[in-house]
């Protein structure tokens, strides 16, 4: 007695898509087009994840915070890459980091198509310990 399963024997396939196999045969058909997902507000501003938008935003409070509290003298810059900039001029301070911020977000940017993922969890981890360090210095300064 044989099992008769269907594509046991070629000869019994009557189309080769029931065939079991046939996921290993190449197909000449023209697959349908899919209509593109509709794009959020977030991805049409130029930002494909919110965790890059909660970055940035937390880049420029605190570029601003640093700014107007080192101009009424409050605070001391602790970054030392950032020391020298903000003794000549906050204006100079608030343009280097901005541009950071923005060079930052171009990067990400580009490389959001083909790994969301990793920006996704790279601005979260940044956001937590951008946090966590300016909290630290802003405290250690007052």
């Amino acid at each position: 007695m044989t099992n008769n399963v269907p594509g046991d024997n070629i000869n019994e396939v009557k189309n080769w898509k029931d065939d079991p196999w046939a996921d290993e045969v190449e197909t000449t058909e023209v697959a349908e087009e899919v209509a593109p997902a509709p794009r959020s507000w977030y991805a049409r501003m130029g930002f494909p994840t919110r965790a890059l938008l909660l970055l940035l935003g937390i880049g420029f409070v605190d570029l601003v915070m640093t700014a107007v509290l080192h101009a009424g003298g409050h605070i001391t810059e602790l970054n030392p890459l950032m020391k020298p900039v903000i003794e000549t001029s906050e204006w100079l301070f608030a343009l280097v980091k901005g541009m950071t911020l923005v060079g930052a977000w171009l990067v990400m940017l580009k490389y959001s198509d083909t790994h969301l993922n990793f920006i996704r969890r790279a601005c979260l981890a940044g956001s937590a310990a951008y946090v966590v360090i300016w909290t630290g210095w802003f405290v250690s300064s007052l």
